[in-house]
């Protein structure tokens, strides 16, 4: 049976299977508690379709979706991904499962906008299905994000980067050491100490080019209440790392992450301006790298997008993709034609800034020949 859920209240009989449902693909940004804190703040004011996929009292799999305006058009995506941009996707224990998942999302009639959905042949079939016989289906590729495969043994990871590297960390690290006393705390807070230290925190990326632009967490009400949200509930499940480099007693540098599922997971990182010679957060990161391996876990997720500063590390990619569905319904070809009519708009303006700036060229080039 497909049954669509629109209402808060009917989700939380569901936790303890969602979660054994994110369990298969070991990652608690598929968890009921990540879900949950989207929907009551990012989502608070947008409608739930929630589309799960049940035999009796077991649950198979589930969509985890909201209605959202695009263009005009009301559209289907996946909770928390276009603010967080973090990867996301479906939640179902096998292939069938999935598959009578997006046929029951299709019926719902609205074109979906689906961001950072994992980059898998499991999913790529299941979609392909629906092409052209339910839906238009347009896909393309999305920003993927890093990670670190983690050995057991700690001297066993330093092996794997180049003596550059190595020394270039040293020398980073005595380039703090010179500024004052230098101390790395990585804290499994409880929740007495966690509003403070996540305070802390906060203020921190407050101080970097975030702040300066007027993007950190303390500048962004939305995103403030969801991290706020979700971290209280990962501090009551012994998962929440709060990490800092302070130097002289004065936090400088900070990471919240979440050790879940065998893996360390990066959810915000930050450093004090002021401190940026001394690339304070490539210390912590190599610090809370350390921290991994010697508590046993065998992942390191920098999440986000992939950049180029997370290459001091063997990092590979987790690929992701972007899938746009149009149902065969009044309100999918609407979207379509809103895609269609936003993107001929963008090509148009590129040809025209481009014949523009030819001629214009063009005619330089003639009176400077006069």
């Amino acid at each position: 049976m497909v049954e669509v859920i629109s209402n808060q209240q009917s989700l939380a009989p569901l936790k303890e299977q969602w979660n054994a449902l994110a369990n298969l693909q070991q990652s608690p940004l598929l968890a009921f508690d990540w879900f949950v804190s989207c929907i009551e703040t990012i989502h608070a004011a947008d409608p739930l379709r929630i589309v799960v996929v049940r035999e009796g009292d077991k649950l198979y799999a589930i969509a985890p979706l909201c209605v959202v305006q695009k263009k005009g058009i009301a559209t289907l995506e996946l909770i928390g991904t276009a603010i967080l941009y973090e990867p996301s996707g479906f939640l179902y224990a096998d292939q069938p499962s999935l598959q009578r998942l997006l046929d029951g999302i299709i019926q719902l009639g609205l074109p979906l906008d689906l961001l950072r959905l994992p980059d898998n042949p499991l999913l790529h079939a299941c979609l392909r299905k629906l092409a052209w016989r339910k839906a238009i289906l347009l896909v393309r590729q999305s920003a993927p994000s890093a990670f670190l495969q983690l050995p057991a043994d700690w001297e066993i990871f330093l092996a794997t980067l180049s003596s550059n590297r190595r020394y270039d960390f040293r020398r980073k690290q005595k380039c703090l050491e010179k500024a004052g006393q230098v101390t790395s705390r990585i804290i499994t807070p409880t929740l007495a100490e966690f509003p403070a230290l996540l305070q802390a925190a906060l203020v921190v990326e407050d101080k970097s080019w975030k702040g300066q632009r007027g993007s950190s967490l303390l500048k962004n009400t939305t995103l403030l209440a969801f991290f706020e949200r979700y971290t209280r509930k990962a501090c009551e499940a012994g998962s929440l790392r709060l990490c800092f480099i302070e130097l002289d007693g004065k936090p400088i540098s900070m990471h919240i992450a979440i050790a879940s599922h065998g893996s360390f997971w990066v959810l915000k990182l930050g450093f004090d301006e002021a401190f940026s010679k001394c690339s304070p957060g490539a210390q912590l990161a190599m610090d809370t790298i350390e921290y991994s391996v010697r508590q046993g876990l065998s992942g390191y997720e920098f999440l986000g997008s992939a950049e180029s500063w997370q290459q001091a590390w063997p990092i590979e990619e987790h690929a992701c993709f972007t899938a746009l569905l149009y149902p065969y319904s009044f309100a999918g070809l609407g979207g379509l034609s809103a895609f269609l009519l936003f993107y001929s708009k963008k090509l148009l303006t590129r040809w025209l800034a481009f014949v523009r700036s030819y001629f214009l060229g063009k005619f330089s080039a003639k009176n400077e020949t006069k």
